[in-house]
């Protein structure tokens, strides 16, 4: 009866994943679809043209975005052991999503400090994928900026009883407690955060990379006092 529960429980995940993937990925292509219908119907001016497209193309990155997303979502599922072997600097790891921020988002700013007590280089290395904590790394901190009115986001790094700790503090909108228990489900938004663009993929996905990197997330928050992401990875000799 519990194994039977268990698969009900599976494929009852699954099925909402498939049906709120594919509302996501149609709102998008509606619009492309509706908008190019429009901008067919008779001749316009340059400009006319010219506006439309680049609310097309603003579309089809929000598509390319989520794809994208949903194909991380996937290889994260079952990563491939071999690729998470890998000795990783966590704080090299920081200065280039440091780096990247301010040449893609340069109103975002990524402030970053490292404690001093830390003494060798080692105690930031962990096992794992690079590629795949970098994007948990850019995601924590590119949402922590769009909620936030500054666009800032405060990054500290240290080392605490055999973990590398990263800990993500904003002052932004939060996330209300009742919905906490809900935060790490794929596509959920807060009920605060629905004016804010975005497809609620990017913590599941972050949850998803650090489970599979043996680490942990913790999230305190409070709605319009900000939030704080705590991440755990274990060190590695």
């Amino acid at each position: 009866n519990n194994m039977l529960s268990r698969l009900e429980k599976s494929f009852a995940v699954q099925k909402d994943f498939i049906a709120n993937a594919s509302h996501e990925l149609r709102t998008p292509l509606t619009s492309i679809y509706g908008q190019l219908e429009v901008l067919l119907m008779k001749n316009r001016s340059t400009e006319e043209y010219k506006r439309e497209l680049v609310s097309v193309l603003d579309d089809i990155k929000s598509l390319s975005d989520l794809a994208n997303k949903l194909l991380l979502m996937a290889r994260t599922a079952s990563p491939d052991p071999s690729t998470l072997n890998n000795k990783v600097r966590l704080d090299e790891i920081l200065w280039q999503v440091q780096e990247d921020m301010g040449k893609f988002k340069k109103d975002y700013h990524v402030n970053i400090k490292i404690d001093e007590e830390i003494g060798e280089s080692e105690q930031l290395q962990v096992a794992g994928d690079e590629s795949l904590l970098r994007t948990a790394v850019m995601n924590l901190a590119d949402n922590a900026c769009k909620y936030s009115d500054n666009k800032e986001v405060e990054i500290s790094l240290s080392v605490e009883k055999g973990f590398v700790k990263l800990v993500f503090s904003d002052k932004g909108i939060g996330i209300p407690e009742d919905e906490l228990n809900k935060i790490k489900e794929p596509f959920f938004r807060g009920s605060n955060a629905k004016s804010v663009p975005g497809h609620g993929i990017g913590l599941a996905l972050v949850n998803q990379i650090i489970l599979s990197h043996n680490g942990r997330m913790e999230i305190k928050t409070k709605a319009d006092s900000g939030t704080e992401i705590t991440l755990f990875f274990p060190i590695t000799a």
